[in-house]
This record gives C-alpha cells, sequence and structure tokens, in this order.
C-alpha cells in the first residue's frame, strides 16, 4: 500500500492505468449483453491506438433510447417511451444527424463505445417465484399489525425462510394504498420519474444497427475458437440515476462500469504524468441531467478528461437548460471538464460532412432553449416553486407530511 491512510483509486487501483501493458482486456459479464450482442460475456479491451502510439478516447453516448409521439405531439401509452423522437427529423430532434455521425465514426474507427440506457423496472417482468433477500423473522413484533395478521393467517410456515417475491408482495405490499392491486413498484416509480421500462423502451434504430455489426464479429471470432470474445461496443443497462451497472445473475457482483473504466485505460500508455492527460472520455447523448451529469462526476472523479460534445447532446427541454447544466459542472469541475460544439479531429478523426452546418442549427436551437427556459427559471425561483409548481423549500410538518405520501 501506496497511501497510509485510506486506499486511494489514483496510484493503487483501479484508474491507474495499473494493470500490465501486455492485459488484452477484463472479461465482464452481463445478460444485458446477451439481448444485444448474443454473448452474456466478453472481454472489454482498452481503448485502443492510433498511430505513434496515440490512445483513442473513450465515448459514452447515453439514454439513446427511442420515443414514439402522436400526432398531438404526446407519449402513446404501451409503446417506446425514450426521449429520442426520430420522427421528427433534423429540425424538431437536431441533435441527431450530428449524434449519427459521431457514432458511425467512432464505430468504423474501432473506438471503445459505451452505449448506457435507461432500463428501470417493470411490474410485468417480476418473477412472482424468484427468490427476494429478505428471510422472514421469527420475531413476529418487528412486523405492522397488518402484516402480522397476514402472516399469523397464512404464511407461519415462511419464517425463517427467504421469501419468494409472490409472498413477499402479499405481506409488504398494501393494496388498500394509492396502487390497488398491490403490484411491485421499483424505487424509480416511488421516487422520480422513469421514462424507460425494460421490455418497452428500445435504442434508436443507429444504435440497433450498430450493436447487429457488432454480433456479426462476436460470431466470427468465436467461429475462430475464442473462447472470450472482445467487444468494442458495451450496451450498459441503468437501473437508477447513476450509469454504475449491477451485478449480473450469476452473482458476479460490483459495479461493472468501474470495471469497464479499468480496461479502457489500462496499459502503460496510461501510466505517470506524462500519459494520464492521453485518458479521455468524449461524451454524447440525451438526458443531459441527472444521469449524465452523474456520470461526468463519476469520470472526473476517476482522473479521466472528460470532453462533452454539445453538439451531438440533447438536453431535457422542458425542465432545463443545457447551457445552464454546463455551466453548473464548469464551475465544480473545471480543470477536467471541457464543453464544445467544434469536431475534434485530434480525437475523434476527420470532420464529418456538413458538420459546420449541423453544428450551427444545435448552437441555435440551445441558445433560443436557454433563453426561454431562463425566464422561466427567473419566475420560480421568485416564486419558490419548481417547473412542476412544488415548493422547492417547506416547513418541518410538511416535510413529514410529504414523506409519508411517497
Amino acid at each position: 500500500m501506496i497511501y497510509t491512510g485510506v486506499k486511494k483509486r489514483w496510484v493503487e487501483g483501479e484508474y491507474g492505468g495499473n494493470l500490465p501493458a501486455f492485459s488484452d482486456g477484463i472479461e465482464i459479464r452481463s445478460s444485458f449483453f446477451a439481448r444485444y450482442l448474443g454473448r452474456e460475456n466478453v472481454k472489454v479491451p482498452n481503448v485502443g491506438f492510433f498511430k505513434k502510439n496515440q490512445p483513442k478516447p473513450l465515448v459514452i453516448a447515453t439514454d439513446l433510447l427511442s420515443g414514439k409521439l402522436d400526432s398531438a405531439g404526446n407519449q402513446i401509452p404501451g409503446e417506446t417511451n425514450g426521449l429520442y423522437y426520430p420522427a421528427l427529423g433534423d429540425v424538431g430532434e437536431p441533435t441527431l444527424a450530428p449524434l449519427r455521425s459521431l457514432l458511425e465514426s467512432a464505430y468504423n474507427q474501432e473506438m471503445l463505445l459505451i452505449l448506457p440506457g435507461d432500463q428501470h423496472e417493470n411490474a410485468e417482468l417480476f418473477d412472482p417465484n424468484g427468490l427476494t433477500t429478505t428471510v422472514l423473522d421469527p420475531d413476529l413484533s418487528l412486523l405492522s399489525d397488518r402484516e402480522r395478521k397476514i402472516v399469523n393467517g397464512r404464511f407461519m410456515r415462511w419464517i425463517g425462510r427467504q421469501l419468494p417475491a409472490g409472498i413477499w408482495r402479499e405481506i409488504f405490499m398494501e393494496k388498500a394504498d394509492e396502487n390497488p392491486r398491490g403490484d411491485f413498484q421499483g424505487k424509480e416509480e416511488r421516487n422520480f420519474l422513469p421514462h424507460c421500462t425494460e421490455g418497452i423502451v428500445e435504442y434508436i434504430p443507429e444504435v440497433i444497427n450498430i450493436f447487429n455489426k457488432e454480433r456479426t464479429k462476436i460470431e466470427d471470432q468465436i467461429n475462430k475458437g475464442e473462447m472470450v470474445p472482445v467487444s468494442r461496443v458495451l450496451p450498459i443497462p441503468k437501473d437508477g440515476l447513476t450509469v454504475d451497472m449491477p451485478g449480473d445473475r450469476r452473482g458476479m457482483n460490483g459495479n461493472k462500469f468501474d470495471e469497464i473504466l479499468q480496461s479502457a485505460f489500462m496499459g502503460a500508455y496510461f501510466q505517470g504524468d506524462d500519459h494520464r492527460r492521453k485518458k479521455v472520455a468524449v461524451i454524447a447523448g440525451a438526458c443531459y441531467e441527472y444521469s449524465v451529469r452523474l456520470l461526468i462526476e463519476h469520470l472526473v472523479d476517476a482522473d479521466i478528461n472528460v470532453v462533452v460534445l454539445l453538439t451531438a447532446v440533447k438536453g431535457l427541454d422542458f425542465f432545463s437548460s443545457k447551457l445552464h447544466t454546463a455551466h453548473y459542472l464548469k464551475e465544480l469541475y473545471g480543470k477536467k471538464l471541457f464543453f464544445t460544439y467544434d469536431w475534434l479531429p485530434e480525437l475523434l478523426g476527420p470532420k464529418p460532412r456538413k458538420w459546420d452546418e449541423m453544428q450551427k442549427r444545435v448552437e441555435n436551437f440551445d441558445r433560443e432553449q436557454h433563453n426561454r427556459w431562463w425566464q422561466a427559471y427567473v419566475k420560480q425561483m421568485e416564486k419558490g416553486v419548481t417547473s412542476m409548481d412544488k415548493k422547492i423549500v417547506i416547513k418541518a410538518n410538511e416535510v413529514k407530511n410529504q414523506m409519508a405520501e411517497v
């Protein structure tokens, strides 16, 4: 141990390029990989290099999920409900065309491409026979009167045993509550507004096309005898506010996203002060708010230079301003964080055709949207409310009452 205090990640650990230069990757397993790549376990390599040992950037494009709207511009119940609406075209979705160019360039140059997408709980996908982590305690006084009555009447034989999901629901979910069926309800539905639920949401067509190409490459490797094929395209399931990738069904726990970062920047060319500046992540995608903000904070804390390509980033226009959030983050992480609308040829290769035209369209859109949002924001702050007309600061009794409602 080098640092004599609490273990730190910089020199000793995960983000220092500390793995041997000859390592060819880290094996990572996720059932989500099988869904899009046809393979549950793949080997994640480092970012790779251009000529003269110049490392490529890690490209992360978040929430590229497709949504469908009716003729009035409203979500269609039961249809995919992502934040990108391809049917609106380049005028209605000005960041979609440059994003398409970025994805094409990154894939053709074999960059390491991470594609996180929200996959919140869908009540229809819970297995009632699957075991939960709850063991019914023999001390029934720990239960509420309602819960104890249910256990005494029907489930005494489950005391001291691990509860299946269906029985857990019968005991611990109040059917008379606001959810009349007593259905499973995940933390997203209780705590914020999930826009994507697994089984309903889908990636935009451009991403599906990339997955299909990568699947073919993986199949070719397997046919040539590779036990663990390499993949440079990684679909990442987000199940909450962050990009932390949950453990898989075989018990290989831990934050898989951190493992990807370890693998991305392993090897000799990322060690020491002369090389650390070569660790670069380029950020694009939708939902430029909570999940992407936390992603950026995570990368900066991992000592990685973060370049946000604003031309290929979509904001949450109804609730926020992309430029305001950029200001907020730049205030906090000014040394390692860089915002630009410009294409970066030294990082991303040749500039795509019509990039300047696309960039101008997005810049104008962002500025106009920010001005509209700013006027509404000032009025909300004067009233002390959010865009949903909820009070920002409340009294102690209101805290108690509102907590009882969620």
